[in-house]
């Protein structure tokens, strides 16, 4: 929401107070799965988010969408609505409920698979993948429509 927070003017220092600097997430053109051993009590603030942080990210969450809300209200433009993808599911009671429906029945269609193969005996990879892919259909799609119109923004 960053540039949705400076398009709209939301305040990220009045709700975020955390002592801590906010985590980089960088993503990788290649995923690898590493198993590691049980992190210990004493290691935990390293790589754990702690209660306190989590409970500030959500109250900033809040604030941003309330922000976004009472902007729509005035008639902010879809120019600047356009920098605020990623909170979009928030603003729409449907969106929302459309989004966890999906999910939920995405996640249902790939465990129903693995069940069914289990009990078959056998594992096809290549059967997975496409009962995940056509369960992820209407999330890819909504998001290179989302890329569409935000790039059409700029």
């Amino acid at each position: 929401t960053s540039s949705c927070s400076s398009m709209i003017n939301l305040s990220t220092s009045r709700v975020l107070s955390t002592s801590t600097p906010p985590r980089r997430v960088h993503f990788s053109d290649k995923s690898e799965m590493i198993i590691l051993d049980p992190v210990q009590r004493e290691e935990e603030h390293l790589v754990l988010y702690t209660k306190e942080e989590m409970a500030s990210f959500r109250r900033q969450l809040v604030y941003d969408v309330r922000t976004v809300l009472r902007a729509l209200n005035s008639g902010v433009s879809d120019v600047i609505l356009g920098n605020c993808v990623g909170i979009e599911t928030f603003l729409s009671p449907e969106l929302a409920r459309r989004v966890i429906q999906v999910r939920n029945s995405h996640v249902k269609a790939v465990m129903d698979e693995q069940r069914h193969q289990r009990g078959l005996g056998f594992r096809s990879s290549e059967r997975l993948k496409a009962v995940a892919e056509a369960g992820s259909r209407w999330s890819r799609d909504r998001a290179h429509e989302l890329a569409v119109g935000y790039f059409e923004l700029l």
